[in-house]
């Protein structure tokens, strides 16, 4: 891995409170409750979509730990230590929060038609957000 795929990290500004881990894939909740919630969002912004080897010991001048901190590096060398794993894809935690958002206009009394403007998606799509979360 070269520093380049790490540069712009910092940007991240997501808090991971703002997310229903409940209701995220297995996998995802499962790399969080080993690595964090923080991490694991840092993982998938920076690194989703690809397959990441995991060394059986992170020294601090690792690029996962300057990535992750040292800490939450070395939780993610013991669950996954040796093995190649499957980074997630931010895609999950973006659409989550259009999700959340969605369901907050839709609370303030935005047409379906606006909200399909707003973020850029169909009325059908709007209406799929708003009865999935309906149940």
């Amino acid at each position: 891995m070269t520093d380049s795929v790490f540069m712009n990290h910092h940007a991240l500004d997501c808090n991971p409170d703002t997310f229903d881990w409940d209701i995220l894939p297995d996998n995802i909740q499962y790399m969080a409750n080993a690595v964090g919630r923080q991490a694991m969002l840092t993982l998938s912004f920076v690194l989703g979509g690809r397959e990441l080897y995991i060394p059986h010991q992170i020294r601090s001048d690792h690029a996962l730990s300057h990535l992750l901190g040292k800490d939450a590096a070395e939780r993610l060398s013991e669950y996954y230590g040796g093995e190649k794993i499957f980074i997630p894809t931010r895609s999950v935690f973006v659409r989550q929060d259009r999700d959340r958002r969605i369901l907050e206009a839709y609370t303030r009394g935005d047409s379906i038609s606006k909200m399909a403007r707003e973020f850029r998606t169909s009325r059908k799509t709007i209406r799929f957000v708003l009865l999935r979360y309906e149940e």
